[in-house]
């Protein structure tokens, strides 16, 4: 349930709360881009994973990936301003780093779990650096893809050795699941 932080809530029995406060960064969970990848993060087990939030906006995955269990989360957004927001919504937790980063260039570490609500082209450049930063087996979330690029981003993630789990399409908007496979 994402929350803003300016609101009361009752939590009913099973919920898992996000409080958000989103200020001038992306992310307030009511966009389908968003909402749904918090949707696809609950079919998979976040417990004691590494992970990286790639274009973090407001934080509200990587506090979903905590939320479920993640062990550590490597936050990474190009823009100063969002990292700012990032570290105040997430500033409960101790098990997170941030880095402005252009997506995963130069990074050195690999992931079990990468969550990228980005745009296609951002996903298309990201593609290739799946080899070595997504550990075997291990999991592609991606959203922000308009339903005219989803052919083309789905392609394109193939080609890199990601293969289709799940989809979802809502008002036009792609949220997806792919899984690294050896080849």
């Amino acid at each position: 349930v994402i929350v803003p932080a300016w609101e009361k809530y009752q939590a009913e029995l099973g919920d898992q709360i996000i409080t958000i406060d989103p200020g001038i960064a992306f992310g307030t969970g009511s966009h389908p881009t968003t909402k749904n990848v918090l949707v696809l993060m609950e079919n998979h087990s976040f417990n004691h994973r590494k992970v990286a939030d790639i274009g973090a906006g407001s934080g509200i995955l990587t506090k979903g990936a905590l939320l479920l269990g993640a062990k550590d989360v490597l936050v990474i957004d190009i823009d100063d301003k969002a990292l700012e927001v990032s570290k105040e919504n997430l500033k409960e937790y101790q098990n997170i780093r941030f880095l402005k980063n252009n997506l995963l260039e130069n990074c050195e570490e690999s992931f079990d779990i990468i969550l990228a609500n980005i745009v296609a082209d951002a996903i298309l450049a990201l593609g290739p650096q799946m080899k070595k930063g997504l550990e075997k087996h291990g999991l592609l979330l991606v959203s922000g893809i308009i339903e005219a690029r989803w052919d083309e981003v789905q392609v394109g993630l193939e080609n890199q050795g990601l293969k289709l789990l799940e989809k979802i399409l809502e008002e036009g908007w792609v949220a997806a699941t792919f899984q690294k496979v050896e080849q």
